[in-house]
């Protein structure tokens, strides 16, 4: 379905007065003059023909950002590295330590150097650590380590890494993938969106660690008897906060019972946020713990935050295209950017149009298969597309390096998911910006926010031409993008009907077979 455009108007970006109500009002279908609603074919072409010279431009001055970026990493690197040490001081194989000069790890993060000694020592660990301080890294090396030593003995170290995500797990596994490239280390990621019969045919051998998330795990334990824990000597609980978030604690002390009998386990926990329910958690699952909480300065210094604030009067007609025309303004310049979302529906609908208006974008939410939302991290990661899309629960915890920009298409609901969502840009000393864009409502929980937490905020200038006009051209459109996400949610729909009749068809020719199946 082919969408019109508008004309953006030729003055410079960032200048201009804030927009007042009654200008803004003017731009509504129903108090514009009747000549103003028709909009001239060429000018969809006008209008991706800029917003591309705008990227062209974000392009060639791209070189000297990551000369001014080099310049703050080279600053801060200090803060967030151990310039005095190596990996090599931790004692690790030189398989090891290969695996981590091909990663350009050289020198360990603060979190690093205290956590990887501990967990060689087979110390149970609760970890409170800001996202982008390499946490990963420190549980893999030491279980790298560890069944590297122990390879030929009768103690051979079995380890089960659990993530909230299908993306964290994704990650995890790629950058162990990675460590062990010249490693005799096996292992396989058991998480939902993949094949189950693949998943089930690989744990029929040997693996030294599984990466899973809780629900893909549960199922492969009681419904498909492939999995058993009993041999699992360290256990990794990673993002646990999130795992909570999430609904994932019944899971998680069901497959810790699973594991009882063995009382030499070693437990590593790690939440990048404190809270009662993750204490309890910790106080359940560890033994005499070594309690590690790193400092959130060395992260935080090199990360700017800004607010955008919508100048519209507050109504909740069009929100959705006054805060889209916000966004275009924005981002039009801007590359390496993570757009956050609190709806699956408004993520989409922005896709939507950035791919009519030529804006390289992809998604990141449940309700895009998981071979997609793998494509969009990696098209993001390697620079083939410019903007990730991304709700909390798809985007939390994914580590890219460099990513100059967060963007808040609203303010999050909750502090931590404020502080998880900036947390993907300024990472491991490089400097980056979070933005968010606010009405009012939205604008006092960020300054209760900022307040608390001890933030500088500044405000972001706007457009107030550019803005108009872009406003004006999504509302001429919001019509047709609508009728496509029905004509989506229709193809959802019957596709979902089709699957109910292939199953009631299956009940009623095989019922005997299915319910002698094991019960999910």
């Amino acid at each position: 379905m082919e969408i019109d455009s508008g004309h953006l108007s030729q003055h410079p970006n960032e200048t201009g007065d804030l927009i007042d109500d009654e200008e803004i009002n003017v731009l509504s279908d129903s108090e514009q003059p009747e000549s103003k609603k028709q909009i001239q074919p060429n000018l969809k072409a006008e209008l991706e023909k800029r917003l591309k010279s705008a990227q062209q431009q974000a392009d060639d001055s791209d070189s000297e950002a990551d000369k001014t970026d080099n310049k703050f990493h080279d600053k801060f690197e200090s803060e967030i590295y151990s310039k005095n040490m190596s990996f090599c001081d931790f004692n690790l194989s030189k398989l090891v330590l290969r695996g981590c000069s091909d990663l350009e790890f050289f020198h360990p993060t603060k979190v690093q150097e205290k956590i990887i000694p501990i967990v060689l020592k087979n110390e149970d660990v609760f970890v409170n650590s800001e996202t982008g301080s390499g946490k990963t890294a420190c549980y893999l090396l030491p279980i790298i380590q560890k069944i590297i030593q122990n390879k030929n003995s009768k103690n051979q170290i079995k380890a089960l890494i659990i993530l909230p995500t299908r993306e964290l797990a994704y990650q995890c596994g790629e950058m162990l993938k990675a460590f062990i490239k010249h490693i005799d280390v096996s292992f396989n990621l058991i998480c939902g969106g993949m094949s189950i019969e693949k998943q089930v045919l690989e744990l029929k051998n040997e693996l030294d660690i599984i990466i899973a998330t809780p629900g893909r795990l549960i199922d492969m334990i009681y419904n498909y008897r492939s999995l058993s824990l009993e041999f699992i000597n360290i256990l990794v609980l990673d993002e646990a906060d999130k795992l909570l978030e999430l609904g994932f604690k019944d899971a998680i002390v069901e497959i810790i019972n699973l594991m009882k009998n063995n009382e030499n386990r070693q437990t590593l926990l790690f939440s990048a946020t404190l809270n009662p329910k993750i204490i309890d958690l910790g106080r359940h699952t560890l033994k005499n713990p070594v309690k590690i909480k790193m400092s959130e300065g060395s992260v935080l210094k090199n990360l700017k935050q800004k607010i955008l604030r919508m100048q519209f009067k507050s109504t909740e007609e069009n929100e959705f295209e006054k805060r889209l025309a916000y966004l275009i303004d924005l981002i039009r310049e801007k590359k390496r950017t993570i757009i956050f979302f609190n709806t699956k529906k408004d993520c989409h609908k922005t896709w939507i149009f950035f791919e009519k208006f030529g804006l390289s974008a992809g998604e990141l939410h449940s309700d895009i298969d998981q071979t997609l939302r793998l494509k969009s991290l990696n098209d993001f990661q390697t620079g083939k597309i410019k903007f990730l899309l991304a709700t909390d629960i798809a985007g939390r915890g994914i580590d890219i390096e460099k990513v100059k920009f967060v963007v808040n298409f609203q303010m999050p609901l909750t502090k931590d998911r404020y502080i998880h969502r900036i947390g993907r840009t300024a990472r491991k000393g490089y400097n980056g910006e979070a933005i968010t864009i606010c009405n009012d409502k939205d604008r006092q929980l960020l300054k209760k926010i900022i307040k608390k937490e001890n933030f500088e905020l500044a405000q972001t200038k706007i457009n107030n031409a550019e803005i108009k006009n872009i406003y004006k051209i999504l509302c001429e459109n919001k019509h047709q993008v609508n009728l496509m996400c029905e004509e989506e949610e229709i193809d959802k729909e019957m596709e979902k009907a089709e699957k109910d009749v292939t199953k009631a068809f299956n009940m009623s020719n095989f019922k005997d077979e299915i319910m002698n199946k094991p019960r999910k």
